[in-house]
Order: structure tokens, then C-alpha cells, then sequence
């Protein structure tokens, strides 16, 4: 039997990591930023960035595997197929949810449909 969500983990998080973080306040990364920031979230909030040592004056890791185990929350803003190993690192870290940016699932396709219950 799977263990029941702790879905408090995501609705009120207490640590948030954002994969696809952006100083570009138009782009969807730089929006999830400034929503954190006017939302008054004071938890821990770690950025992840292959390209970028830093966002806004924020250090950032490099990869999902660098966020502290057992974050709350992750948000992906990641490309369709980079979706699947992301979720599979957050599994690997113990989050305890995850929001997914990205298109190309069940609104385009029956494949795309069966990709998104997969990861669900």
C-alpha cells in the first residue's frame, strides 16, 4: 500500500527549491520568483540553475540531487522531456510535491494524456 501525502507539504511549504528560476521578471521562472516574494513565503527557497551561479543575489545549485533533502516543494519549469527525471530526482530527495510548468501532455495528445498519468 503507498504511504498517504502529507498535502500540507504542499499547499503551506516550508522550503521550496525552483528548477527553471529566472532573473527575467517576464519569463515563467522570473514570475514564480517574484509570486514567492510577494506572497511574503519566508520558508527556505533554494534556486536551481545548470547555467547561473546565482539569480537576484540568490546562490543557486546545480542540479535537483543539490537540493536539501526532503524539500517541501519543488516547482519545474523545465522543458517536456526533462519532466520525467526531474520527477524522478524529486523522489530520490523525498520531496513532498511538485508542480509542473510544461506543456505537451494530455492537452496535446492520447500520448501525452497516459505521460501525464505516468507522472502523476
Amino acid at each position: 500500500m503507498t504511504k498517504p501525502m502529507d498535502i500540507g507539504r504542499l499547499l503551506t511549504p516550508k522550503s521550496v527549491a525552483v528548477v527553471g528560476a529566472s532573473a527575467e521578471e517576464r519569463s515563467v521562472g522570473g514570475a514564480i520568483l517574484r509570486n514567492l516574494r510577494q506572497s511574503g513565503f519566508a520558508g527556505e527557497l533554494t534556486l536551481v540553475s545548470r547555467s547561473k551561479d546565482e539569480i537576484n543575489g540568490q546562490p543557486c545549485v546545480k542540479s535537483l540531487m543539490d537540493i536539501p533533502q526532503g524539500t517541501d516543494l519543488v516547482i519545474l519549469n523545465v522543458p517536456r522531456l526533462a519532466i520525467f527525471q526531474a520527477v524522478e530526482d524529486c523522489i530520490t530527495r523525498e520531496v513532498g510535491g511538485v508542480v509542473v510548468f510544461a506543456a505537451g501532455f494530455s492537452e496535446v495528445s492520447e500520448e501525452g494524456r497516459l505521460e501525464q498519468e505516468a507522472i502523476a
